[in-house]
């Protein structure tokens, strides 16, 4: 059986290949170095995707900078990236991370910036749970379409490729590079 090490190793070497479109040698070449490097610490922590309160990564409002020293022990997201190095961080409406487009692109720039200035440099993942329907972190003027549900009932894969097209291509925007959509009810 592989060590943990080995099976975190060749994950981050596929994933950052096909991120990258380089080849499966070199990057794990280069990813092998990394992770000899890193401390556990720095290793365990890029295996989780935290949320943490505010609308900013280094200034959100006071209630929220409460919310998260009683909740992780951090006031902001980029403290928490700098204690705790997380892998990612994901966005939540309750979380006052989503009040608009231009806000969420600031807090994603601010979150990448607050990462890449750690020693390793690392990017975090950027998650949010956008299935559309009834449950959209990020509202208007994003755009809004049906559930999954209502998509599959319609019979088009094409309206679904149409969907998850559109939807990408603002998530990317906003620098939301991993989305939690579909689910299945």
């Amino acid at each position: 059986m592989p060590s943990r090490r080995t099976v975190l190793a060749a994950t981050m070497g596929v994933t950052a290949s096909l991120a990258t479109g380089g080849t499966a040698h070199a990057d794990d070449t280069r990813l092998r170095s990394l992770i000899s490097r890193m401390t556990l610490p720095e290793k365990v922590g890029q295996l989780f995707v935290m949320r943490v309160y505010g609308h900013s990564a280094t200034a959100p409002d006071q209630a929220d900078i409460d919310a998260n020293l009683s909740e992780i022990g951090v006031r902001t997201a980029a403290e928490l990236i700098a204690k705790y190095r997380v892998g990612g961080i994901i966005y939540f409406t309750w979380a006052h991370n989503t009040r608009d487009p231009h806000q969420i692109a600031d807090l994603s720039n601010g979150i990448q910036k607050a990462s890449l200035s750690q020693p390793r440099g690392l990017p975090v993942l950027v998650a949010t749970d956008q299935e559309h329907g009834i449950v959209c972190r990020i509202g208007a003027p994003a755009t809004l379409f049906p559930g999954a549900m209502a998509i599959g009932a319609g019979g088009s894969r094409e309206d679904a490729r149409t969907l998850g097209r559109i939807s990408g291509a603002e998530l990317r925007a906003m620098g939301v590079n991993q989305d939690y959509s579909p689910t299945p009810t």
